[in-house]
């Protein structure tokens, strides 16, 4: 089955585990085009579960939206290429009349598969806005939060540069892919609410780098970031325990 572009590279997380190979080695269960975030660390152990179930739930969401559209388009093509004269027991409807309705459950599940885009990444994007401020508010209580959040930020950022104790400027110059990658999303996010229902995936900047020009965002790279933006705030913890 086919991927939709959106969808592509993404796995089950039953890929990410390893297994040993006939010398006894330690391998990969399957090559993964990103990771997902571990940490045995309390409370980031958690988040890493919550964020491997997210995983799954996008894998299942993309298997099942791709499944009905490809059944949907395949029953469309096959019956375009049947002669009348195999549907006799349409009568008193036509072939016609028969794709008219193949056509319009085709365009319901390209509609769907819009739909499911925008929602997965709003779904990851919320979970990263929560689990920050959760953060945000636990490193003050432990005294690890020394600067104030920022004023006229998106929520998301503001508990962000306040975690990494940096500003915007220096955020996008440590962090560009991150931070491109978070700008996109909330585009998508911002886009839905204000009643855009398929989000309209963004292009990334061409100037983000060679191999991204004209790059539409992927879901993967939205998980990928939200582990990368954990493993930091992480890092702060660490840093201030040790």
């Amino acid at each position: 089955m086919s991927m939709d572009y959106f969808f592509e590279g993404l796995e089950h997380s039953s890929a990410f585990g390893f297994l040993f190979d006939e010398q006894g080695k330690f391998v990969p269960v399957k090559e993964t085009c990103y990771q997902l975030y571990e940490s045995d660390y309390y409370p980031f152990a958690e988040f890493a579960d919550e964020l491997r179930a997210l995983n799954d739930y996008c894998f299942l969401i993309a298997q099942a939206v791709n499944q009905e559209k490809e059944r949907a388009n395949q029953e469309l093509i096959q019956t375009r290429a049947k002669p009348e004269t195999e549907f006799p027991w349409l009568a008193p409807f036509t072939k016609t009349e028969l794709l008219i309705g193949l056509e319009g459950e085709s365009d319901q599940w390209e509609w769907a598969a819009s739909i499911s885009r925008a929602h997965l990444v709003i779904l990851l994007y919320s979970f990263l806005e929560k689990t920050l401020k959760y953060l945000s508010e636990w490193f003050q209580e432990e005294s690890i939060l020394t600067q104030r959040k920022s004023r006229g930020e998106p929520k998301l950022y503001s508990y962000l540069y306040a975690i990494l104790g940096i500003d915007k400027p220096k955020f996008y110059e440590q962090y560009r892919e991150i931070a491109e990658i978070l700008d996109a999303s909330r585009k998508i996010r911002n886009q839905f609410a204000h009643e855009n229902l398929e989000g309209d995936l963004p292009a990334l900047p061409e100037e983000l780098s060679a191999e991204k020009a004209s790059h539409k965002l992927k879901l993967v790279e939205l998980i990928d970031v939200a582990g990368k933006v954990l493993k930091l705030t992480e890092e702060v913890y660490e840093k201030e325990k040790s």
